[in-house]
């Protein structure tokens, strides 16, 4: 997900394969958070391998996989409501 762009890609064995699709397609690494959609449930799983990095930049050093960031968090509850209904 880019969260500057409000964008969602979708549908991949792995969250790195959508990173590098938005890469791509001219997304900046710092906006991207990996996140699942557990549509059965309703609700949004912060947790992706490519998350530490952001976390990271972000002043959370030592918070695993999970988007540590709550404006971030905010933002991926924002964008995933505009584009999906949960």
């Amino acid at each position: 997900m880019d969260i500057e762009k409000d964008l969602l890609a979708i549908n991949a064995e792995l969250h790195s394969d959508l990173e590098k699709y938005l890469l791509d397609n001219g997304s900046n690494n710092r906006d991207l958070y990996g996140i699942n959609i557990l549509l059965d449930d309703f609700e949004i799983e912060f947790d992706s391998l490519i998350n530490p990095p952001r976390n990271r930049e972000a002043g959370f050093p030592r918070v695993g996989r999970d988007v540590a960031d709550p404006v971030a968090r905010e933002k991926i509850v924002e964008v995933v409501n505009k584009w999906i209904e949960l």
